[in-house]
């Protein structure tokens, strides 16, 4: 099975968010976080809006309206989202945080880190069966082909 993981884009015109409530130094993809609540943002730089939006100071992000849609009407598992507010901003964005798990990465290297540049590996049969998800011991985020068709087929950008 291959699976593909959310890679945030570079560009220099993308705006850039963050909250207005310290949420420490995490990986807000994992739960329910004080952002749930606390859910106002400020963009801190760029102009242009994409359908991911990246935090300024972590590997966070938030999507748009048009993929919260898209997941909801392709049954897409494995997220949740929950509304959040950023000023000077029309436009509606979600947070998120990743309910599918699949176990861990069982190719590690010799001081127990998923490897940088080959395919992860992993027992399939710890993996939940969701279309996004996370590993017990990576940081990312990954999803399956339907997701990845589904985001190429509508033109998601980031």
């Amino acid at each position: 099975m291959k699976i593909y993981s959310f890679i945030i884009g570079s560009k220099r015109t993308a705006i850039h968010i963050e909250p207005q409530v310290d949420y420490g130094d995490v990986n807000l993809t994992y739960g329910p976080s004080t952002l749930k609540e606390k859910n106002v943002f400020d963009i801190t730089k760029g102009k242009k809006t994409f359908d991911a939006l990246s935090f300024t100071y972590s590997v966070n992000w938030v999507f748009s309206e048009k993929v919260k849609t898209l997941f909801e009407e392709n049954n897409v598992t494995g997220i949740e989202f929950y509304p959040i507010v950023i000023n000077d901003l029309k436009e509606k964005y979600y947070g998120y945080f990743v309910t599918g798990k699949a176990g861990k990465v069982t190719n590690e290297d010799d001081i127990g880190c998923p490897p940088m540049f080959e395919p992860y590996e992993f027992n399939e049969n710890e993996w939940d069966g969701s279309d996004i998800f996370c590993f017990e011991n990576s940081g990312g985020t990954y999803f399956s082909d339907k997701v990845k068709n589904i985001l190429e087929k509508n033109k998601v950008t980031n």
